[in-house]
């Protein structure tokens, strides 16, 4: 499915998130959603991805946080957004190759 992409001030709000959490770390027990590598994930997302995942942040360094409870339609949404991301960094790829850079 063809999802709307973000708008500007979402990405600009998202980037922000991320930046704090990432100098001002998290609270003990708190995590926060980021986008991060997907490599060796407990969540059934393929590596290689830049998928957002919950973390943990200290000293300026993140943390997946394994052992979440997920219901069967999260687990759908996930995979549904994995398979897009896929579909999204082939059609890249394809365009940079015709692009011959």
């Amino acid at each position: 499915g063809a999802s709307r992409p973000p708008g500007a001030m979402s990405i600009a709000n998202a980037i922000g998130d991320h930046l704090r959490a990432l100098w001002s770390g998290t609270q003990e027990g708190e995590y926060v959603s980021m986008g991060v590598l997907s490599k060796g994930n407990p969540y059934g997302v393929p590596d290689q991805l830049i998928y957002p995942f919950p973390v943990t942040v200290q000293e300026r360094r993140w943390k997946m946080v394994h052992g979440l409870s997920m219901s069967e339609a999260s687990r759908r949404r996930m995979a549904q957004s994995a398979r897009e991301l896929l579909e999204e960094r082939e059609r890249a790829l394809r365009a940079l190759a015709k692009s011959n850079l």
